[in-house]
């Protein structure tokens, strides 16, 4: 149970830290690359 459940806390602390540094970079590049240009 030990190691499963370190291996658990590993893989979401990695999700966690990837989200938290990539999805707000990610979000302003897209911003900035597209600034206010709508497509319908």
């Amino acid at each position: 149970m030990s190691p499963r459940f370190d291996k658990l806390g590993v893989v979401i602390a990695a999700l966690a830290a990837y989200a938290a540094f990539l999805a707000p970079f990610a979000t302003f590049r897209a911003n900035r690359i597209v600034p206010g240009q709508a497509r319908s």
